[in-house]
């Protein structure tokens, strides 16, 4: 077990500590930073086979506890807490092509997936994405919706044309349902932004 010394900060309200290990949560305010750490805080720990806790309260700092296994042989968890779910084990060598207009989330979608095991592709447009879809071959591909110049959708009909067989799955807060499955012939996989690291893993894994 590990955790911080002291508590620092000016801790959180319980709304806050209930998402703070969401990749696509923050508080932080524009040009103040991301704030996402926590996220991959939490990944870190679940891949080893642990998991992270919080203690804060609003003027009371915060303290990240890490539980780690000492010993191949399970511990056994208390009758009184219920086991997390276990992260779904990525197809060995599956490559994954994100795109996403938002440097910053694409980036965090890319770290995850890679800590997941997957071989991880990037664009930040849609026209980006096919200039990469002419020389690579991704098993799976996933795409932000409200893009600029060219949306998920539109974006997803040019893909289908080189790729018909691959996967897609949208990961937005705005997407058009309506546009989106008809742009992928009513088999449209979305995921709901926010949405935390197990999500992320089971949706990619079972797509």
């Amino acid at each position: 077990m590990w955790s911080s010394r002291r508590r620092h900060g000016p801790g959180m309200s319980p709304q806050v500590m209930e998402r703070a290990f969401d990749p696509f949560f923050t508080t932080k305010g524009v040009g103040k930073g991301t704030g996402l750490g926590l996220s991959q805080v939490y990944g870190v720990a679940r891949q080893a086979g642990g998991t992270a806790q919080i203690a804060s309260a609003p003027g009371g700092g915060t303290v990240v506890t890490l539980l780690l296994r000492r010993s191949a042989a399970a511990a056994e968890a208390p009758a009184s807490r219920t086991e997390p779910p276990a992260i779904l084990a990525p197809q060995a060598g599956r490559t994954v092509l994100v795109v996403d207009d938002e440097g910053a989330v694409r980036a965090l979608a890319c770290e995850i997936l890679e800590l997941l095991g997957y071989k991880v592709l990037q664009a930040e447009s849609g026209a980006a994405a096919l200039a990469t879809l002419d020389t690579a071959r991704p098993d799976l591909m996933l795409f932000d919706y409200a893009m600029p110049g060219m949306n998920g959708a539109e974006l997803a009909r040019l893909a289908r044309l080189r790729l018909p067989d691959t996967p897609i799955v949208f990961a937005s807060g705005y997407a058009d349902t309506a546009q989106v499955e008809a742009a992928l012939g009513g088999e449209a996989i979305i995921l709901r932004k926010p949405f935390n690291m197990e999500t992320l893993a089971q949706t990619i894994a079972a797509s």
